[in-house]
């Protein structure tokens, strides 16, 4: 198999297991809350519902969202609207969405003439290969299959395709997190020591990038003293990453700089 056809099995698998969990789910499930202020499992379904119809080239609801204390901005106005239009949705029904635009997807995904290098918009409105908005797929629908696992308290799928995907995406955007987000002081070195299905140890340092603004960098060698090592599972990592838990509830074990420390561990939440 290629890369390409690797990170669409890859996706294909998260959203399956989206529709099994939905299939599974009673009329009760669909209305626990889980991690994401003001989703319920069922709105977790219909938000991806949304996007994806959203990639197979679908406009976008004309849907007038009203005020709610979750969201924020222009951005988090145009993500609740697929999940506002379907709040009065039965949950199976959203499920059914869900398979069919699964479907269409795939099919789309599987046609003879894709180029998986070709310039695609993502919902975030930035422009990449189509096997990259993939993967940023893979990583958003495996994240939201989290969060309805640990809604409904049937955990699974921490050492699946989709997740070494997820984990791999994130793990991309550490030497931003270091040095933007975090504003790392150039030389020294964070190393991030993550444990379990996907797990790596990668040692980052600041450097001035080619625009002279500082700049990540992940070393080939770690050095004999890093200034501060984080070590946590997977699990945590990508709950942390993807905001589902705070700074200090996620639980971390930290060698040397504790203060430094706590700045990768603040900055490492990339989605809101």
């Amino acid at each position: 198999m290629s890369e390409y056809d690797d990170v669409v099995a890859a996706w294909a698998q998260a959203t399956q297991a989206l529709v099994d969990l939905g299939r599974r789910c009673s009329d009760d499930d669909f209305t626990q809350a889980t991690e994401c202020p003001g989703w319920t499992v069922k709105d977790q379904l219909s938000h991806v519902v949304g996007v994806e119809r959203w990639m197979q080239g679908e406009p976008e609801p004309h849907h007038e969202v009203p005020d709610l204390p979750h969201v924020h901005g222009e951005l988090g106005r145009r993500v609740e609207v697929a999940v506002d239009l379907r709040r009065g949705v039965p949950g199976p029904q959203v499920v059914d969405e869900l398979e069919t635009v699964r479907a269409a997807r795939l099919e789309a995904l599987h046609r003879p003439d894709v180029d998986p290098r070709a310039p695609t918009v993502s919902p975030l409105g930035s422009t990449m290969a189509l096997v990259d908005v993939l993967r940023m797929r893979t990583f958003d629908v495996w994240t939201h299959e989290q969060d309805v696992r640990r809604a409904l308290d049937r955990p699974g799928d921490l050492e699946s395709a989709a997740a070494a995907v997820a984990v791999e995406w994130i793990r991309r955007g550490l030497p931003r997190v270091v040095a933007r987000g975090a504003r790392v002081e150039p030389g020294r070195v964070v190393v991030l020591d993550v444990q379990g299905a996907g797990g790596f140890r990668d040692a980052v340092t600041v450097a001035a990038g080619d625009d002279g603004r500082p700049a990540g960098v992940v070393l080939p060698d770690e050095p004999p003293t890093p200034d501060a090592v984080l070590t946590l599972t997977t699990e945590a990592f990508m709950r942390r990453s993807c905001g589902r838990w705070p700074s200090a509830g996620t639980p971390v074990e930290v060698d040397g700089d504790t203060a430094l420390a706590s700045r990768v561990l603040e900055a490492m939440a990339v989605t809101p």
